[in-house]
């Protein structure tokens, strides 16, 4: 505290210090300070005065309105922290100009003037604190801390840069934004992360081995800090320096390594999946499952950007044909819900080659998405959420009669059912189909109408993806279930459709008659 006093208040006041230290007498000095550089407060009968209270805790007070303490922060870093609080109120103190004067790390001592109002009362003195020894001081590096690789390669993804290119940009930062690790610190409990904070300093340099792999090596330092210095500025100096090798053999970037980075870029893009306003969510889904790739599903102009940049040479690692697949897409990897108008997709980025030979252990990470936007069915009807029909069903004649048609019973004949058991290859008995109930040749002499067509001549079938063709022919939509029943005896034929996302439970149900015998 001697050193800061004289180096601050030179000429006159360096006699004024020296006595008032042989007195042992510091506050005395400090009150003799403030009455001849900052001028006595109006209201204040003495220096060390808050509330309008004669007292000796305004360090006390000021510190706990700051959240200061002697061994959690530098001298340094309470004393700009005081400053920094002119002009604001914190805890009931209402600061005016607050300075930092004098502080030196080393000894952990500062002093500053403060100058404020509480409760109404204006007061204005210094402080000088010490005991603030520097939190890092005799630490040296302990164990390394990563979450998942030691080096981040986002910055050499995204232009595709050869390794000594790499290096040479990573060394230039000290590696600031290309490693991902802390260290845990011998000589404390405390955690330290890459980068320049004010009490110390981690960095990394790199170095390039003969096999191409990376040499990453940790670098630390205690920060010290002094105020003023002989230029009346702040003194820097480091000490407590300590090293180590973190990773002596670090690949550089691979394939899977920028199919990773491409999926982070575009998985937050709201757009890379498409969305048909006009269509049902179903239709896309059938068709993903039946040609077990995604078709037009994804904007692939969106990553056209990396399409290109790894096509071209020069560059690190060249790769062809970087696209977007639905992941594992027959067990789950895609799902369609008509009547929320959503499609729920996991998927992945990847070349071609490996989306046609999939290996999962070579992949990218995959991503989940819900896309909403398609058109969406009404509960317990047959329309849209428009009111627009999307099935009709009616029962049409043939050489049929009253008594035929009330004596043709029915038992819960499934038209359309989906498959839960074991499935072909191809998946063409994704669905199980009857076309014997009801069709152009049955006996009973009636046949079932599906939007204005015999439905023995729309037939849903694997090569269109057991698709139905909805009102609107352009629309297609998948049905998971269509099952017919009829009583002997009772004229009505009754109907169960289940759509995608309809409760399996709780089916579309309702009954239809002949419109005429």
């Amino acid at each position: 505290m001697k050193n800061i006093i004289k180096t601050v208040f030179a000429g006159i006041f360096t006699l004024v210090f020296f006595a008032a230290c042989d007195m042992g007498n510091k506050t005395a000095l400090l009150d003799i300070l403030s009455q001849k550089e900052v001028g006595a407060p109006e209201k204040i009968a003495a220096v060390n005065l808050i509330s309008g209270e004669r007292r000796k805790n305004v360090k006390e007070e000021v510190f706990n309105a700051l959240g200061i303490a002697a061994g959690n922060i530098t001298a340094s870093d309470a004393a700009k922290k005081i400053a920094a609080a002119s002009n604001t109120t914190v805890n009931g103190i209402a600061f005016e100009e607050n300075r930092a004067l004098a502080y030196d790390d080393k000894d952990g001592t500062f002093i500053v003037s403060v100058k404020g109002t509480k409760d109404g009362v204006r007061f204005e003195t210094r402080i000088e604190a010490n005991g603030f020894t520097h939190p890092y001081i005799n630490t040296s590096l302990g164990g390394v801390i990563y979450k998942e690789r030691y080096l981040i390669f986002d910055k050499a993804i995204e232009k595709n840069l050869p390794l000594e290119t790499f290096i040479t940009e990573a060394n230039n930062t000290n590696g600031i934004g290309y490693v991902s690790f802390e260290y845990t610190l011998n000589g404390n409990d405390k955690t330290v992360t890459i980068g320049n904070n004010s009490a110390y300093s981690l960095t990394a340099s790199f170095s390039r081995n003969r096999n191409n792999t990376i040499k990453l090596t940790a670098n630390y330092s205690v920060i010290l800090r002094t105020y003023p210095n002989f230029e009346g500025k702040e003194g820097i100096s480091k000490n407590n320096f300590s090293s180590k090798v973190i990773k002596d053999d670090e690949k550089y970037f691979e394939e899977k390594d920028v199919f990773d980075y491409i999926l982070n870029k575009v998985k937050n893009d709201t757009d890379f999946i498409k969305v048909y306003s006009d269509g049902f969510a179903s239709e896309y889904y059938a068709r993903a499952i039946m040609l077990n790739q995604a078709g037009n599903l994804f904007d692939e102009t969106k990553i056209k950007e990396y399409k290109d940049l790894y096509e071209k040479d020069g560059g690190h690692i060249k790769i062809e044909d970087i696209t977007a697949a639905v992941y594992n897409i027959r067990n789950g990897g895609i799902n369609a819900d008509d009547y929320k108008g959503e499609l729920t997709v996991t998927y992945y980025i990847a070349k071609k080659d490996l989306v046609t030979e999939y290996n999962v252990n070579k992949i990218s990470k995959t991503y989940t998405v819900i896309r909403s936007g398609f058109k969406t069915i009404k509960k317990n009807a047959l329309t849209d959420s428009n009111g627009k029909k999307i099935l009709t069903f009616s029962i049409g004649k043939n050489n049929g009669k009253r008594d035929k048609w009330l004596d043709k019973e029915i038992k819960n004949a499934a038209l359309i059912d989906r498959n839960t058991g074991a499935i072909k290859d191809d998946y063409s008995d994704w669905f199980n189909l009857k076309s014997e109930v009801l069709n152009n040749n049955d006996t009973v002499g009636y046949h079932l109408i599906l939007n204005g067509e015999s439905y023995s001549s729309m037939l849903p079938s694997a090569q269109e993806q057991f698709l139905i063709k909805t009102q609107d022919t352009d629309q297609h939509i998948l049905i998971q279930r269509l099952i017919l029943s009829k009583d002997k005896g009772n004229e009505n034929l009754n109907i169960e459709v289940l759509f995608m996302g309809g409760d399996e439970n709780n089916p579309v149900k309702f009954s239809i008659k002949p419109n005429h015998y």
